[in-house]
This record gives structure tokens, sequence and C-alpha cells, in this order.
């Protein structure tokens, strides 16, 4: 009679108990800005990467009291999802607006990223920064999978802007966040950020500013500090892909005879 034992195998690997993630990366791709008085405006050609997180930061602002429409992105055979937008300086005329979209594609064309407004709307300028993100979360569409949460706010006559964003998803996620102000003055980003792009005009006291800024790592509270103007922002928590060949820890259970 054979007799019937139970064995627990426990399978160990290294780097047991202990997520991995790739680094998440942002660069620029472009950035201007443009004083004419039109309703829509383009960017340089860009060419983004395969499946890389491409964000669009646009900083716009109207012409006396008609109504400042969030722009519609088009361009490199991508679809744009807006992410957050925020409207400030809304006391009076001119209103300016920050806008953030996204978007995420296998192959990406070359060409310009369009932003369209309202045909009733005249925009007296805007400002505008591409940036693409890579070792990012590819799952979902256009780009969700990537955009773990967003947030946004004002600030009127100050000289700093604070955004909050909730506790992160995993310590291997990243911050990105876009600052705008209604006059053309200098952005600071936040100690240890990198200021990835720093653009604006000057148009007859209607001009304004757009900085954005990139964190590898978590914060909840991204900042810019200026000189006194209204401003508004934005800012997103990225989510980094599981970094290639990552471990698992498990037991199985085998029945020998």
């Amino acid at each position: 009679m054979r007799a019937l034992c139970l064995v627990l195998e426990l399978l160990c690997f290294l780097g047991v108990g202990t997520p991995s993630w790739a680094a998440v990366s942002c660069a620029l791709l472009t950035q201007n800005s443009d004083a004419t008085n039109v309703n829509n405006h383009s960017t340089a050609s860009v060419t983004p990467t395969s499946n890389a997180l491409v964000l669009v930061f646009w900083r716009s602002v109207r012409n006396g009291t008609d109504g400042l429409t969030t722009p519609t992105i088009t361009g490199n055979s991508l679809t744009w999802v807006p992410v957050t937008d925020q409207r400030f300086s809304q006391a009076g005329a001119p209103e300016s607006r920050i806008t953030v979209v996204r978007s995420l594609g296998a192959s990406p064309s070359a060409g310009a990223i369009n932003a369209a407004y309202d045909s009733a709307v005249t925009n007296v300028n805007a400002s505008w920064a591409v940036v693409e993100c890579t070792g990012i979360d590819t799952s979902g569409t256009n780009g969700s999978g990537a955009v773990v949460q967003s947030t946004q706010g004002v600030q009127l006559a100050g000289t700093s802007l604070t955004l909050t964003l909730a506790a992160f998803g995993s310590a291997g996620n990243a911050t990105i966040a876009g600052f705008a102000l209604d006059n053309d003055l200098a952005i600071t980003n936040e100690g240890g950020y990198t200021e990835l792009a720093d653009t604006g005009t000057d148009d007859s006291g209607l001009g304004g500013q757009l900085e954005v800024e990139f964190l590898a790592s978590n914060d909840t509270s991204p900042s810019a500090t200026y000189s006194s103007a209204d401003a508004g922002g934005v800012a997103i928590e990225i989510k980094a892909a599981a970094a290639a060949g990552s471990e698992t820890f498990g037991f199985r259970l085998r029945q020998m005879q």
C-alpha cells in the first residue's frame, strides 16, 4: 500500500514581495505661442512615439465678452480625449483657460496638432506644449490606462498656485502639472521638478504664460510660483507600466503518491 504524502512546495524568487515598475519619463515634443487673432492655432510638426502617452497643454485667452470654449484638438492620426481644464481670470475680459488632452496610438503620423474653437469665438492668443511620456501603462484606449487621476485649480491675484491630488495608487507613478497666467510673466517650477515647457505671449496686455513641469515620483501637491497674476493649473498622476520580468510570490500544493 502506498503512503500518501502532501508536499508543500514554496516557490521563491529574487525580489519576492517587492513590486517593480518601469520608470516614467516625459519629454517635450514642441512648445510655442501665437498672438494672432484667430479661432484656431497649430503647433509645429511632431512625430509621437508609438504607444507613448501624448499630452497637449493649451493656454488660450479670448477677446471681449464672447465665451471661451474648450478647444477641439486634432492631428497625428490620433484620437484626442479631454482630461481636464480650468478657466481663470473670470472677473472680466480677457477670460483665460488652460486645457490638457491625452492620446496614445500604435502608429501615430507626423504632422501638426491643431486646436479649433467655436466659430463665434475670437481668440487673442494661445500657448501650447506637447509632451510625450514613456514607461507608462498602455492599457485602455487613447491613454486612459496611463491617467490615474487629474485635478485643476485657480488662484486669482496671487503669487503661487498649489494643486491637490489624492493619494497616489502606486509609488512608481509620476506627476505632471501645467500652470497658466493671464500675463506674460516668468513661472518658476516647484523644486525637484523638471521644467518641460515655458512659453507665452504679450499682446497689448492680453497675453499670458504657460509652464509644464514633471516629477518622476509621487506628489499630491504640485505647485508653481510667479509675480502677481491670475492663474489656473492642471495636474495628472501618470501610471507606470509594470517592469518587464517582474517576479511574483506564491505557493503551490503538490500531491505525491
